[in-house]
């Protein structure tokens, strides 16, 4: 049976501020003839008839119509206004093409971010989520619930990155390491061997150069928060798990995952960002801590007074473009918590062009309360020291020499020029599947 077919496909803002918004319709897929009305359900858009060349060279089987401002585009995406298509007695309203919703609510979100409020930004993310899931399998999460922010609790965004879990706390569900299928694999004898082995030759090494080593595995967001997980795994991974068991007695090694468990467990503390895989600062300036504890120094970290800021993590940014969901996050004045931290100098920095790995930052802090010097291996937990969710940022502050390497392996070479007191080398539960050389 012939039908109407169609739908909107296309849109671009003009220098003037309408929207122009296209797309495409014709009846019968066999034997295609053009429509013979085309009309928007607000009588005074206007619907224009165009060449779709994808579709035919010969044929006006494309359209496009002028919308006056962003509030239309909304009704438009949100089925409040739509277009009919009408083919003698056929006729069909035509939808957004799924993925044209998914760039027309960034776009609406990146310009309503400063002009509304966070309930309707909330509205919009709901929208967005359930229109580009499309035919995604939804994930079942024990009973249906929603978050703080209307989101179901277990929706899942396009990409598979990121999962909702309950009380607004966003979950990295994929991502480039499969996290979600390392919670379903049991652990590989051969991986946890091999990184055994490795920070067995790690410590030797720094022992023989008299040295003093911590090796650090933070953990994953849901093995800490496992009752804010929508899915019910067993945590930590099966890896992480024997991995703490075999290490719990080394002493180049402290448990973050003991850490952090007894801060959300014992004191109710959030060691992560809801919006966001890096740590809170209760989790990091904890994790500083930590650190100084390992090594034995008598240096105590008070967090002192904190200051609020708009911030929007990397989940946040993942569930949309535009910044859409934001947390209040503390942030300490550093003037009070060190003293003499104006006295911090960045004296080495290099960036590789392409990715992050290799890229190194040194400072000099004269004014330091522990007159020693660290050199730190790691990756973004540890960062380069221009956010203060950062390991190396408290690190800086509290040494006279610190010098962070971007790096999963632990390389000599750096350790022969600095000659440090103290090395750390840190990585994340997500990255042990793949052991690095050194």
């Amino acid at each position: 049976m012939a039908v109407v077919s169609g739908s909107i496909d296309n849109f671009r803002v003009l220098s003037d501020g309408r929207i122009m918004v296209g797309g495409w319709a014709f009846f019968d897929k066999a034997n295609k003839k053009a429509c013979s009305t085309l009309k928007y359900s607000d009588q005074t858009v206007e619907v224009h008839r165009s060449n779709r060349p994808d579709i035919s060279d010969t044929d006006n089987f494309g359209f496009h119509f002028h919308l006056n401002d962003e509030y239309q585009l909304l009704e438009l995406v949100l089925n409040k206004s739509f277009l009919t298509a009408t083919y003698e007695s056929e006729s069909k309203a035509l939808g957004v093409w799924a993925k044209l919703k998914e760039r027309i609510y960034e776009h609406l979100i990146s310009s309503f971010v400063d002009k509304t409020g966070e309930e309707y930004q909330s509205k919009l993310l709901v929208n967005m989520i359930h229109s580009v899931r499309g035919s995604k399998q939804p994930i079942e999460s024990n009973g249906q619930e929603y978050s703080k922010f209307d989101l179901e609790v277990g929706a899942v965004t396009f990409d598979s990155n990121v999962i909702v879990g309950r009380d607004s706390q966003l979950f990295l569900f994929e991502g480039s390491n499969k996290l979600h299928l390392q919670y379903c694999k049991d652990e590989s004898p051969k991986l946890v061997s091999n990184w055994l082995n490795l920070i067995e030759s790690r410590g030797k090494y720094l022992a023989a150069e008299n040295i003093g080593f911590l090796q650090l595995i933070v953990p994953e967001k849901q093995s800490i928060l496992h009752d804010k997980y929508p899915l019910d795994v067993t945590t930590p991974t099966a890896n992480l798990r024997v991995l703490e068991e075999e290490l719990k007695e080394k002493v180049f090694y402290s448990s973050v995952y003991d850490l952090f468990s007894n801060l959300y467990k014992h004191s109710g503390h959030n060691p992560y960002q809801k919006a966001d895989t890096h740590l809170s600062l209760v989790g990091v300036s904890s994790l500083a801590q930590l650190v100084l504890t390992h090594f034995g120094l008598n240096y105590q970290i008070d967090l002192g007074e904190v200051e609020f800021k708009r911030r929007s993590g990397d989940l946040g940014n993942k569930l949309v473009i535009g910044k859409a969901f934001c947390e209040e996050l503390h942030l300490s004045d550093c003037e009070k918590m060190f003293n003499g931290s104006d006295s911090l100098k960045l004296v080495e920095k290099f960036d590789p062009p392409n990715g992050h790995s290799g890229a190194l930052r040194k400072w000099i802090n004269e004014s330091a309360p522990i007159d020693k010097s660290i050199v730190i291996m790691g990756n973004s937990v540890s960062e380069r020291g221009t956010s203060q969710f950062g390991l190396s940022w408290w690190l800086s502050r509290v040494f006279k020499r610190t010098t962070f390497c971007w790096s999963s392996a632990m390389l000599t070479n750096i350790i022969e020029d600095e000659k440090p007191d103290y090395v750390i080398c840190q990585t994340v539960e997500r990255f042990l599947p793949t052991v690095p050389k050194s």
